[in-house]
């Protein structure tokens, strides 16, 4: 019984030891995976709506210049983060604010199709990142545990 409750005292030493690298190691992929998700994400939705036909009425663009590509931004880093804490179902909730503010716009169909374009590429790349980074992180984490 002595030997084994040593055995205990050893694996709780070398795994406290292997802490700091965990912590780090998972910090630093969530950081990666972030910016991967807000920079890339910004490119990828930037290019898909380039390749959009869009009307040439100057009312179809309103609103504040750039917001959209902060509020892009924004939802990615909320979508990421949200997959990395497991909660895939609070994505709907970004998904209905969205489009509770953008209601009366919707009843116009090219815009309702652009929307749509950019807010799913946008949520989609940011969850794929999520899941993506969440796995790279229990990867990381085996490897360094065993």
């Amino acid at each position: 019984m002595l030997k084994r409750q040593s055995n205990l005292q050893i694996n709780i030493w070398i795994n406290s030891n292997k802490l700091p690298t965990i912590i780090f190691t998972d910090l630093l992929l969530y950081l990666i995976g972030l910016l991967i998700s807000t920079y890339i994400g910004s490119k990828l939705v930037e290019y898909v709506l380039s390749k959009l036909d869009l009307p040439e009425e100057e009312g179809f663009r309103r609103g504040i210049k750039g917001a959209g590509k902060v509020i892009g931004i924004i939802e990615r880093i909320l979508v990421t983060i949200l997959i990395y804490m497991n909660q895939p179902t609070a994505i709907a909730i970004i998904f209905m604010a969205k489009s509770i503010m953008r209601f009366e716009q919707s009843k116009e169909r090219e815009f309702a199709e652009y929307y749509l374009i950019g807010t799913l590429t946008s949520i989609t790349f940011a969850l794929i990142t999520g899941v993506i980074f969440n796995q790279l992180i229990n990867l990381a984490n085996f490897i360094i545990t065993h």
